[in-house]
């Protein structure tokens, strides 16, 4: 079995064409998600980043999960997890977060275009609208997936109050479009773009 991706438009040449997809491949262990997989440049840049991790294709969603060794913090100092922009929306989620409520969040894959992704075991060190380091949390799971294929259970675990998936993409539609970092990234959304879903637990 192999991935099937469209790289129509994206100026990319046949061998880089060719050397991309089995890296894909490699990412996904062979196995074929249910239909072609179209990436942006910004996320192939993404992907690229990160391929040689292992990977598993959820065959339900065309997710990947991956498990993965973390990083390692700068120094003594935990990386930063900061949720939203600081203010009332900040504060809101990290609220969430230390009441246990909050165990996932979401982003468009594109964003990650010039950092890593997260990794299973990875601490952060929670940062709250003053910049005051709340709580830890480590990453327990991270998944890619398409944006229609985000299910009901992650709209339950970012614990924000969505009636459900339609009500989960509806309000992260709305601020991804008025995000100024994704509106200079120039992207736009549909149900192929690529999200990435975090899970994590609250260690201190």
């Amino acid at each position: 079995m192999s991935i099937v991706i469209d790289l129509n438009g994206l100026g990319i040449s046949e061998s880089d064409g060719h050397r991309i997809t089995n890296q894909l491949r490699a990412m996904w262990l062979g196995a074929e998600p249910p239909h072609a997989l179209r990436l942006t440049p910004l996320e192939l840049a993404a992907m690229e980043r990160d391929v040689g991790l292992r990977a598993a294709c959820d065959t339900t969603t065309g997710g990947v999960s991956r498990e993965t060794q973390p990083r390692q913090p700068d120094g003594d100092r935990l990386l930063p997890f900061e949720l939203a922009d600081p203010g009332p929306l900040r504060d809101q989620l990290v609220g969430a977060v230390l009441t246990g409520e909050k165990t996932a969040t979401s982003s468009l894959l594109a964003q990650y275009h010039d950092e890593p992704l997260p990794r299973v075991g990875e601490r952060f060190r929670v940062i709250d609208s003053t910049g005051t380091d709340v709580a830890v949390v480590e990453t327990t799971q991270v998944r890619i997936t398409r944006l229609t294929g985000v299910e009901a259970q992650v709209a339950i675990d970012e614990g924000e109050g969505f009636a459900g998936a339609e009500h989960w993409r509806r309000a992260h539609e709305e601020f991804w479009t008025h995000d100024p970092e994704i509106f200079a990234l120039g992207i736009e959304l549909s149900d192929e773009t690529l999200v990435v879903v975090e899970w994590f637990r609250l260690v201190s």
